[in-house]
């Protein structure tokens, strides 16, 4: 695999865990990035989420994947300095 320094350290939210969510999570794993997992089924039973399970990974099924959106835009904004737009999410 050619060396891609890209998703080093990056934290990266994956929406679903179906077929192209694990092997998208597989790949940025390999890569470097610090994952965030987001399913509506529960992680902990997911066979396959439990292949994944390393210290770049983090589970949250506490969330669906429309809140976590909304509260990863309302952080993003707040980090660009537009509080007043992360209020509005």
């Amino acid at each position: 695999m050619k060396d891609i320094k890209t998703y080093t350290d990056k934290n990266i939210l994956v929406l679903g865990l179906g077929k192209s969510g694990f092997a998208v999570s597989e790949l940025l794993l390999k890569l470097g990035a610090k994952l965030t997992l987001n399913d509506k089924a529960d992680l902990d039973k997911n066979e396959k989420a439990q292949e994944l399970e390393i210290e770049n990974l983090k589970f949250n099924d506490n969330e669906n994947k429309y809140q976590v959106a909304i509260r990863v835009l309302k952080e993003a904004f707040i980090v660009l300095g537009k509080s007043d737009i992360a209020n509005t999410c």
